[in-house]
C-alpha cells in the first residue's frame, strides 16, 4: 500500500490539497502562483502516470478528488470575496452536477461494475477553463457571464460525453 501511495503522480496529485490552503493568502500575484502550480501538478502527474506506466487505482481516484477539493476551495473563498455569485457558481460547478447525474444513472442501471473511470475530453477542457477562470479571478478581473454560459454548456455536455463512454464500455 505504501508503495502505491508514495508514487511521483501520487505525491504530485495531493500536493493540490496543501496549495488550497495557500488561496487563504489575498495577494492577486501570489494566488496567481497558487493556480499555476496546480495546474502543473495536474498535468504532471497524469504525464508521469501514463509515461512510467505507475497508473494506480488510488491515482485514478486521488487525482479527481484533489482538482475537486482545489477548485471547490478556491470558488469558496472566491464566493466569500464576493468575486464569484451563486449563479456564476452553480455555472462553473455544472460538470460536477453532470457527473453526480452520471453516477445515478450508473446505480440504477447497476453500471458500477462495468464502467471504469478515466477522464474525457469535455472533463479536460471544462477543467483547464476553470483554471483559466479562477486565475483571472484571482487578478480581480471580471469575467462576462457569455463564459459563464459556454462552461455551463461544457458542463452538461460532459453528462453526454459520460453516456456516450458507457454505450461503448458496455458492448
Amino acid at each position: 500500500m505504501m508503495k502505491t501511495l508514495c508514487t511521483l503522480p501520487n505525491i504530485l496529485s495531493a500536493l493540490r490539497i496543501p496549495l488550497a490552503f495557500c488561496l487563504f493568502v489575498p495577494n492577486p500575484y501570489f494566488r496567481l502562483g497558487v493556480f499555476i502550480a496546480a495546474m502543473l501538478t495536474d498535468i504532471l502527474d497524469g504525464y508521469f502516470a501514463r509515461r512510467r506506466i505507475k497508473i494506480s487505482t488510488l491515482g485514478t481516484y486521488l487525482d479527481p478528488i484533489t482538482d475537486k477539493f482545489f477548485v471547490y476551495m478556491a470558488v469558496a473563498i472566491f464566493f466569500a470575496e464576493n468575486k464569484m455569485n451563486l449563479l456564476q457558481i452553480i455555472a462553473f460547478l455544472c460538470r460536477d452536477f453532470s457527473l453526480i447525474a452520471f453516477a445515478v444513472v450508473l446505480w440504477c442501471f447497476g453500471g458500477w461494475q462495468r464502467f471504469s473511470i478515466r477522464s474525457f475530453y469535455c472533463g479536460k477542457i471544462t477543467t483547464s477553463l476553470q483554471f483559466i477562470f479562477l486565475m483571472v479571478l484571482a487578478l480581480d478581473i471580471h469575467i462576462l457571464p457569455f463564459f459563464y454560459v459556454i462552461i455551463a454548456a461544457l458542463g452538461i455536455l460532459s453528462f453526454f460525453e459520460l453516456l456516450w463512454i458507457y454505450s461503448w464500455q458496455k458492448e
